[in-house]
């Protein structure tokens, strides 16, 4: 009953939306209708009203909206709006309220219904997409009409740039369908505008002109703008505008003025005639970058307002460049004054509307759309004309330089016949110098064949490799079967064939004696026409005999370097080690002259003792040192058990020596032939050093002693002691001439060298394996007969 007294009661109002009292009354809607006279709006000016606070407050408190909508600077400041709605409807009806400004940062939709139902939700430009009221680019909001109920709606909008509030309610299913529409249109759109980018970046790419790069950035930086006054920045690039704090657009409109002003440059040619306003729109561009800059990090809110009055200075600044363009005659000047000029207007139609001078509909809305692509396709043609002058003007280059070429190439022919004859007598001359050369001398083509060559290559290819050379055949072919010479010459034809330039150095007959080996320096150089790699020429020089001059000089240098630092070090050491013991001896007889006790003097005699076996000992170094260095080798079969055996007896004065555990291990059977004096000076060295520094310093008295044939067919002494061992610092010097790994030693520092030099001179290897605290193994090999 009661729905049929609600149809009686509204027969005689007229179907879509009516008003009384700014309560909106929903009977069905039909098609899109304004809201803005319906709601009634509130500033807070500190920003510190909760929907509750808002709710209370009195009729008084608010404003009311007229038909245009409001226009306003909000800063840090918030507008709540208040709408009241009626549901004279018999079923619940889905709407959609549209908010037309897409610039809007945030706005929150709360809903309180008589029921005591509440909801809230938002939308706006830094709301993610998937938490808005309805998922898109617009700033809408999903409600639902309740049947003969009254809902009250407030709007919380904040946003730091100017805006303009103005509303529209329509049907759910008839906005889908718009919105749908709007989408296809505007997809074509930037379709349109991408399509122009990357047709100006192949331009860019092919023809290096700047004004075709700045020209597609700048496409791409309006496509940007246009995008966020269309909603789908905060769509599809959601995380660059939250990360740029909701100032996206201020960044995309001061660089579309920056990169308007830089292609003006460069497609008005101004620095050819006039530097002075070439200089001014340099200075131009880098205010507006530091106004804007600075906007943004002192207040960001005053740089929508910054960037709105830049434009409304550049845009008459283009015009004013354009119109003079067009006075002094420059070419496309009338292209760029055109397309300004209607983008202007476009402009204007957008601030008359946010001046609301008359209501939103599809001028306002699409004013930047249509003034930007009209402005756009203009700027294209005027660059496309540029292109075609410029294409008229090589093919007219082009023609004349086809002139030139015929002229040329009569001249050209008459002096090919005179250089033809000079060529021929040159190649006379050319084969005389070849064949007379004392080098091997050949050229190969890219394919390895065999353009030409001189007689001494082809005398040397017969000898070396039995075979008979002609041009024309395949060089590599003619190798001998030995994979790697064909190898090694294919690498070097491939190299020389890609470009290169090179210097080879052969050697025949490496593994033989020195005196035996043949050294070939080849210079080899690739053959070049006009431009392009045809074939390589090789250069062959016998140089052994420089070589071997060289070598050998190397070799005394070597020498004469070695001699005269371990001279060096000879006499200054050896010097010492002698006057050392002198010395002492000489004031131990002084000591004695006045001794009186018969016990004090015995301590004397012995360190007298020591002394005296200390200058025998450098004595008998340095004889050893000398033998090695000036005798030569003597073979002869040594009995090595024998010569070990006396070893131990000449050392056993050596105090601790009679403690000394022997062990040896010879390999039995086997006879060494090699320089028995020598291989005794490295043994007694060697025994003495383990006894001295391993035995007497250690608890473990042993002394191992091997001795055998290894794998690399060499007669193999290791003599190991189970002393302190040598740290690891010293190892790389134990062999060094004078070097004591104590400074406590009493030994001469000559040891280990002697042994050094000595193994050296049979021809064999010496190598140490010592750790601290784990005693020490000289290991020797030398050959034998």
């Amino acid at each position: 009953m009661r729905y049929i007294c609600l149809a009686l009661i509204f027969l005689c109002l007229a179907q879509g939306i009516s008003s009384a009292q700014d309560v909106l009354e929903i009977q069905g809607l039909r098609k899109k209708s304004n809201l803005n006279s319906y709601f009634d709006y509130l500033v807070d000016q500190n920003n510190n009203l909760d929907i509750d606070e808002v709710v209370s407050l009195d009729s008084t408190a608010w404003s009311h909206m007229d038909n245009k909508g409001l226009r306003k600077g909000i800063g840090n400041q918030t507008i709540w709006l208040k709408l009241q709605v009626v549901g004279l409807v018999y079923d619940p009806e889905q709407l959609a309220i549209e908010f037309y400004d897409q610039s809007i940062q945030q706005i929150e939709l709360f809903e309180i219904r008589e029921s005591g139902r509440t909801s809230h939700s938002s939308t706006g430009s830094c709301i993610d997409p998937n938490e808005k009221s309805i998922p898109g680019n617009h700033n809408s909001f999903m409600i639902l009409v309740d049947p003969l109920q009254s809902t009250d709606y407030y709007f919380k909008i904040t946003s730091p740039n100017s805006i303009t509030i103005t509303a529209t309610i329509e049907d759910d299913a008839q906005a889908l369908s718009k919105n749908t529409n709007e989408r296809t249109y505007l997809g074509l759109f930037y379709g349109a505008l991408i399509i122009l980018m990357l047709y100006n970046i192949l331009l860019f790419i092919s023809t290096k002109f700047n004004v075709f790069l700045y020209y597609a950035i700048y496409i791409l930086s309006v496509s940007l703008s246009t995008a966020y006054t269309d909603g789908f920045n905060s769509l599809f690039l959601f995380p660059l505008v939250d990360f740029c704090n909701g100032y996206l657009n201020v960044i995309t409109t001061s660089t579309t003025l920056i990169l308007g002003l830089f292609f003006m440059m460069d497609f008005l040619n101004i620095g050819s005639w006039s530097p002075k306003i070439s200089n001014f729109t340099k200075w131009f561009i880098g205010t507006i970058a530091g106004i804007t800059f600075i906007c943004l990090i002192t207040y960001p809110p005053s740089a929508f307002t910054a960037t709105a009055i830049l434009s409304l200075i550049v845009l008459p600044f283009m015009l004013i460049i354009g119109l003079l363009g067009i006075k002094l005659n420059i070419p496309q000047a009338g292209y760029f004054f055109t397309a300004c000029l209607i983008f202007a207007v476009f402009v204007f139609l957008l601030n008359l509307y946010l001046l609301q001078v008359f209501d939103f509909g599809f001028i306002p809305k699409y004013a930047i759309h249509i003034g930007f692509i009209s402005s756009t396709l203009i700027l294209s043609y005027g660059l496309g004309v540029r292109i075609y002058k410029i294409y008229q003007t090589l093919i007219r280059e082009e023609k004349n330089k086809q002139m030139m070429v015929e002229q040329k190439n009569k001249e050209l022919e008459e002096k090919v016949r005179e250089r033809t004859t000079d060529i021929v007598k040159k190649e006379v001359n050319l084969r005389s110098i070849l064949d007379n050369s004392d080098n091997s001398i050949w050229l190969i083509d890219e394919n390895y064949k065999l353009i030409d060559y001189n007689t001494v290559f082809a005398q040397s290819w017969q000898i070396s490799y039995g075979n008979t050379l002609s041009r024309g055949s395949n060089l590599l072919e003619l190798f001998p079967n030995d994979n790697n010479l064909k190898k090694t010459w294919k690498k070097r034809f491939d190299d020389i064939l890609s470009g290169q330039r090179a210097v080879y150095r052969d050697i025949v007959n490496e593994e033989t004696d020195t005196e035996n080996r043949n050294y070939f320096e080849i210079y080899a150089y690739p053959i070049e026409e006009r431009g392009k790699i045809t074939g390589a020429s090789f250069f062959l020089k016998d140089i052994s005999e420089r070589v071997n001059a060289e070598e050998q000089l190397l070799a005394q240098n070597d020498m004469l370097k070695k001699v005269n630092k371990e001279l060096d070090s000879f006499v200054y050491s050896a010097s010492h080690d002698l006057k050392a013991p002198l010395a002492s001896v000489m004031g131990l007889i002084n000591l004695v002259k006045y001794e009186t006790e018969v016990e004090n003097r015995q301590a004397y005699y012995e360190m007298m003792s020591n002394s005296i076996s200390r200058l025998n000992q450098s004595i008998k170094d340095i004889i050893d040192f000398s033998r090695n260095a000036r005798l030569d080798i003597d073979y002869e079969v040594v009995d090595i058990k024998k010569m070990l055996s006396n070893i131990f007896d000449d050392l056993q004065y050596i105090e601790g020596a009679d403690q000394i555990i022997r062990c040896e291990d010879i390999e039995h059977g086997l006879i060494i032939k090699t320089d028995p004096t020598r291989l005794r000076v490295i043994l007694r060295n060697l025994v003495s050093n383990a006894i001295h520094y391993g035995c007497v310093e250690s608890d473990d008295k042993r002394i191992e002693i091997k001795v055998l044939k290894n794998k690399s067919d060499m007669v193999e002494l290791s003599i190991r002691d189970f002393g302190p061992g040598i740290p690891e610092s010293y190892h790389q010097r134990i062999f060094d001439m004078f070097y004591r790994a104590n400074e406590s030693s009493s030994g001469t520092g000559l040891g280990l060298y002697i042994v050094k030099e000595t193994v050296d001179k049979l021809s064999g290897k010496i190598r140490m394996n010592s750790e601290e605290g784990k005693g020490s193994i000289f290991t020797v090999e030398i050959p034998y007969i």
